[in-house]
């Protein structure tokens, strides 16, 4: 009960509710956010928001470079995903989210029109969204977080911000933060003051604090944002950025294994609020 109980540790993930940045906060048990989630409904959310998206863009925006994924149009991403539940319902999975694997599923339906690539989605996904709680934990956490990764990639190709505080961004909020915490090592945790509360992660007590949202913590784990970018967070402490940050070089942590996301070498830093273009010094993106 509030003011009851001091945070509960989950998995190296202590969270504080509050009402927003600087707002008094209180504190309470937090039940294991991830586990209570709707898996599936979370999934269907990502799709229905994307398809809304893409599904009557002339075929010139879809031919547009995805700039957080340099080697992917929005068409690709879009035939990436579709092709990633059509992989799981055939039980094509031994190469799973490796290059080949993504490449096939784009070059399968380079010919196909957004629509039926649209229809084959939600057809497979008719299968796969029930199923997806039952799924293995990482085969889980690689299926939600590759998709809400890829849908703010389609937004910031297309100029279409939305969607920073979803139930999608939340959740892959939960299993970063994990991997951040980890990270860390014997550094001490990290305090992330975001627009839900505050989550501390790691071990011992928190050696530095940082005030972003969750958007941004997930943008920057899987590779959307650099260096410069998060050091221009509202940080006190050492920052540490390597252990937020991802770099095709370097795999993303969740709290239990090593995960890396497909394909990094499409990764590029992009401001998904198209404030700033790609730099190739940076690593990272900024608003999308």
């Amino acid at each position: 009960m509030p003011g009851s109980a001091p945070c509960r540790r989950l998995g190296g993930v202590r969270d504080r509710p509050h009402g927003g940045y600087g707002s008094q906060e209180r504190t309470a048990t937090i039940v294991n956010v991830m586990s209570a989630m709707d898996q599936g409904a979370i999934y269907r959310g990502i799709r229905v928001r994307i398809t809304a998206l893409v599904r009557e863009l002339p075929e010139l925006k879809l031919g547009c470079v995805a700039p957080a994924t340099p080697e992917w149009r929005v068409r690709d991403l879009v035939a990436h995903l579709a092709g990633g539940t059509a992989d799981i319902v055939a039980g094509n999975l031994a190469d799973v989210a490796s290059d080949d694997w993504t490449s096939a599923q784009v070059e399968a339906r380079r010919d196909i029109s957004i629509g039926d690539v649209l229809d084959e989605w939600a057809r497979c996904s008719a299968i796969v969204e029930p199923m997806i709680a039952g799924f293995d934990p990482l085969m889980r956490a690689m299926l939600l977080t590759d998709a809400v990764t890829h849908e703010h990639d389609l937004r910031g190709a297309l100029g279409a911000a939305g969607e920073r505080r979803s139930d999608a961004v939340a959740y892959a909020f939960r299993g970063v933060a994990g991997g951040v915490g980890r990270q860390r090592g014997e550094t001490g945790a990290l305090r992330i003051r975001h627009e839900a509360g505050e989550t501390v992660v790691g071990t011992g007590e928190p050696t530095a604090t940082v005030q972003t949202t969750r958007f941004e913590v997930v943008r920057a784990a899987v590779g959307r944002r650099s260096f410069d970018q998060i050091d221009a967070w509202d940080w006190e402490g050492d920052s540490q950025r390597e252990t937020v940050g991802a770099t095709p070089s370097r795999k993303v942590t969740l709290p239990s294994v090593d995960f890396r996301l497909h394909d990094r070498r499409r990764m590029q830093p992009w401001d998904d609020d198209h404030t700033s273009p790609p730099r190739r010094s940076a690593m990272r993106c900024s608003e999308c």
